[in-house]
C-alpha cells in the first residue's frame, strides 16, 4: 500500500513536470512566432519602401527624359547662333543661298524670336530649303513667304520665321544683322536635312 501511494506520488511529479516543462516551451514557441511575424512584417515594408522608392525614381528618369526631350524642342540661348548657322548650312546641302536678315523678339508671340531670312537659287532649291526649314524639329512656325523671280533665271525667297525659346521675349535680342558668318562644315546638322521637305 504504502509502496503504492508512492508510485503515485512520483506519477504525479512526473506529470507536473511535464505540464511545467510544455507550458515553459509553448511560450517560447509562441514568443518566437511571434518575433517571426515581426521580423517578416519589417521585412514586408522594408520591400514595399524600396520598391515605392525604385517606383518615384523610375518616375523621375521618364519626367527627366520628357523634360529633355521637350527642351530640345524649344530654342536655348546658346543655341540661337548655331541655329542660324544650321540655316545657312541647310542651304548649302539644298543648292541655295541662304542668308539672315535680322533676329529679334517676336511681338505676336511670347517667348520666341521672329527671324527674317532670304533665300536665292533655282525656283526647286528655293522650295526645297523653305520646304526643309519648316520641317525642322522645332517649335517653328513661317508666317510668311514671298517668292520672286529676277526674271534671269534665279528666285528669291523672303521667308520669315517664328521660332520658340525658353528665352523670355521681352529679353531676346531685337537687331537687325547681316549674313551670319558661314559654318565651318557644309553638312547640314541633324534635323535640318533637305531629305525631309517636299518639293
Amino acid at each position: 500500500m504504502r509502496s503504492a501511494r508512492i508510485q503515485f506520488l512520483l506519477a504525479l511529479s512526473l506529470l507536473a513536470l511535464s505540464l511545467a516543462g510544455y507550458f515553459f516551451w509553448y511560450r517560447a514557441v509562441a514568443a518566437a512566432s511571434q518575433q517571426a511575424q515581426a521580423l517578416a512584417a519589417s521585412v514586408g515594408s522594408a520591400a514595399a519602401a524600396n520598391e515605392k522608392a525604385r517606383q518615384s525614381k523610375d518616375a523621375q528618369s521618364l519626367l527627366a527624359a520628357d523634360q529633355a526631350a521637350v527642351g530640345r524642342y524649344f530654342l536655348a540661348d546658346a543655341d540661337v547662333v548655331p541655329f542660324l548657322e544650321a540655316l545657312q548650312a541647310l542651304g548649302a546641302q539644298t543648292g541655295a543661298d541662304v542668308s539672315v536678315v535680322s533676329v529679334g523678339a517676336d511681338p505676336a508671340k511670347s517667348a520666341a524670336l521672329a527671324v527674317a531670312l532670304h533665300i536665292t537659287g533655282s525656283f526647286a532649291a528655293v522650295v526645297r530649303t523653305a520646304g526643309a526649314i519648316e520641317y525642322a524639329p522645332y517649335d517653328l512656325a513661317e508666317t510668311s513667304l514671298a517668292v520672286v523671280s529676277d526674271g534671269k533665271g534665279a528666285w528669291h525667297a523672303d521667308l520669315a520665321l517664328s521660332v520658340g525659346t525658353a528665352l523670355a521675349a521681352s529679353s531676346a535680342p531685337a537687331a537687325s544683322a547681316g549674313p551670319a558668318p558661314p559654318p565651318k562644315t557644309p553638312a547640314a546638322p541633324a534635323g535640318l536635312s533637305p531629305q525631309t521637305a517636299p518639293l
